[in-house]
């Protein structure tokens, strides 16, 4: 779970308009991209992979965002916390489709750096907290990708993978107070999760809702009650 939630209007997850592939399902143009792969996991560590979801198209003039589900995947029971930096955009790899096949395309985003210490006070700050077979999902803003993206175009964003090092076993309230170190065994969530989408000028639009039916006159509803019995009649006098 990660403390703050950001709501806009975009295609919900569930919305067929929705695309989503899972980790590993990736072009073959865009292997070159991955930094991690499934063997860079360390044994005494959570597993944690990440997923992405986006509508299929997305408009220029309305708010450019997409889905980050990261999911626990392990049995170890305990609970598990994690640095998760801000501004994740920066990480993705952008690949515009070409006739000749992907090409990358340079997005200036400013990347965070980890901390070597974080302090867990009540805001939280950059935390996960993950339950085994838990996931959590956020929206991420993908504020500088509109300078690049050309309408008309087709993209692929990828997550090439990435590690953190700040993370411990138990819930966040278990660390109140308490700093957090980079660790020598690492979180290596691998990549491989990307998207495909066309842009398009405009904004999004979404059919009105359908005018509801004249709503009926409520009926008045009577309560006697009648030494231990409570009679509810419709229309009728007490």
């Amino acid at each position: 779970m990660l403390l703050g939630a950001l709501h806009m209007s975009i295609a919900h997850p569930e919305d067929p308009r929705c695309h989503c592939v899972e980790k590993g399902k990736t072009d073959a143009d865009s292997g070159p991209y991955l930094r991690l792969a499934e063997q860079s996991q360390q044994s005494d560590t959570p597993v944690v992979s990440l997923e992405l979801k986006a509508p299929e198209t997305l408009f220029l003039e309305s708010p450019l965002a997409l889905e980050v589900i990261l999911r626990r995947n392990d049995t170890d029971p305990r609970s598990c916390i994690f640095y998760w930096p801000p501004n994740i955009a920066a990480r993705f790899v952008l690949l515009r489709h070409t006739s000749h096949g992907l090409e990358r395309v340079e997005v200036a985003e400013r990347r965070s750096e980890a901390p070597d210490v974080l302090y867990v006070g009540d805001w939280r700050q950059y935390l996960f907290e993950l339950q085994p077979h838990e996931s959590s999902r956020y929206l991420e803003l993908l504020h500088s990708y509109r300078r690049v993206l050309r309408p008309g175009e087709r993209y692929e964003l990828l997550w090439p993978g990435a590690k953190t090092c700040i993370w411990d076993w138990g819930d966040i309230q278990d660390h109140l107070d308490m700093e957090l170190r980079r660790r020598e065994s690492c979180i290596s969530i691998v990549g491989g999760s990307n998207i495909s989408f066309t842009v398009e000028e405009g904004e999004r639009t979404f059919p009105s809702p359908e005018p509801s039916p004249p709503s009926e006159p409520l009926s008045r509803v009577y309560v006697c009650t009648l030494s231990t019995q409570v009679l509810l009649p419709f229309f009728f006098g007490c």
